[in-house]
C-alpha cells in the first residue's frame, strides 16, 4: 500500500507515509486499488477570482458555496471520497473533520486564472495513478452551481451503465439558440446559424427544438475514459436536465444576489 503526496484528510495530513496531526486527530490513510470504492467526487476551489473576488468564501444559507458542493456529494451517498482541490488555507479550514473529505493541495501552476478545472482533474488522476489509486469514476462538482441536490446526482448515477461513458447535468437554453448573431469589429451583424429563422421568418418559439447546455452541477465520467480522452464529452453521453433555478450559476455579484433571492423565497 502506497501513501500519496500532497493529500490531506480533514483532521490529518498524510505525506509520503509520515503522519502529521491536524486539529488534534491522529489516523492513517493508505489508499490502494484493492479497497477503493467506485466513485470519487472532485470539487475545485482555488482562492482567486477576478470577476467575483472571494467567491468561494461566500455563503448561501449559512454555508459556503464550496461546502454546499461537498455536502450535496456526500448526502447523495454515491461517493467514497470527495476531493477538495484548493490552494486556499481558509477554504481548507472551513471544511468539517470528515474522513470522506480529502484535501488535495493544488500546485501553483494550476491555481492561476488561466488554469482550467479539467487540467486540475487530469493532473490529479495522473498523479494518483502513479501511486496506485484508481477509481471507477470521477465526478466534477463546480461550487458555482450551488443548488444541485443529492437526487440530481442520484439520477446521474442511475444513467451510468456499461454502455455509458459520461453523464452531464444540463439545463435548457433560455433563448432560441438558432437566433444567435455574430457581431464583428465594425458592428456588422450576421446570423450565426444557417438558415437563420431571422431570415426565413419562422421565429415562433413553439417551433424551436429544445437545446441544452452544461450547467456545472456535475460531470460524471468513467475514470479510464476520461484518462484516455482527456475529456468528459467524448464517447457515449447521457444528460440529466435541471430547471433554471437549480442551475443558477454564480459568476458575478448580480448572480450571487439572485442566488440569495432564490433561497430567501424558497424557490430552491
Amino acid at each position: 500500500m502506497t501513501p500519496f503526496p500532497r493529500l490531506r484528510v480533514r483532521g490529518f495530513l498524510q505525506r509520503w507515509g509520515k503522519l502529521h496531526p491536524v486539529d488534534g486527530v491522529y489516523a492513517s490513510l493508505y489508499l490502494n486499488k484493492e479497497n477503493a470504492v467506485r466513485h470519487l467526487g472532485f470539487v475545485p476551489a482555488r482562492g482567486g477570482s477576478k470577476r467575483l473576488p472571494g467567491k468561494n468564501h461566500m455563503t448561501l444559507g449559512g454555508r459556503t458555496i464550496v461546502q454546499r458542493a461537498v455536502d450535496s456529494a456526500l448526502a447523495s451517498g454515491n461517493f467514497e471520497h470527495v476531493v477538495l482541490s484548493t490552494d486556499d488555507p481558509e477554504i481548507i479550514a472551513s471544511m468539517p473533520s470528515d474522513e470522506r473529505i480529502l484535501i488535495d493541495d493544488r500546485p501553483e501552476h494550476l491555481a492561476s486564472d488561466t488554469a482550467t478545472v479539467l487540467q486540475a482533474v487530469l493532473e490529479l488522476m495522473e498523479r494518483w495513478r502513479r501511486y496506485g489509486r484508481i477509481y471507477d469514476t470521477i465526478t466534477i462538482l463546480l461550487p458555482t452551481c450551488p443548488f444541485r441536490k443529492p437526487e440530481h446526482l442520484n439520477q446521474g448515477f442511475e444513467l451510468l451503465d456499461n454502455n455509458v461513458d459520461s453523464v452531464i447535468s444540463v439545463t435548457e437554453y433560455d433563448f432560441p439558440w438558432e437566433m444567435a448573431l455574430d457581431l464583428d469589429a465594425n458592428r456588422g451583424l450576421y446570423p450565426s446559424i444557417e438558415p437563420s429563422p431571422l431570415i426565413t421568418g419562422n421565429t415562433r418559439s413553439q417551433d424551436r427544438r429544445r437545446v441544452y447546455h452544461p450547467n456545472g452541477a456535475f460531470y460524471i465520467g468513467r475514470w479510464d475514459v476520461v484518462e484516455r480522452d482527456r475529456n468528459f464529452f467524448k464517447g457515449e453521453l447521457r444528460g440529466v436536465p435541471m430547471d433554471a433555478y437549480n442551475s443558477a450559476d454564480i459568476d458575478d455579484p448580480i448572480d450571487f444576489k439572485f442566488a440569495e433571492l432564490l433561497l430567501k423565497e424558497g424557490v430552491v
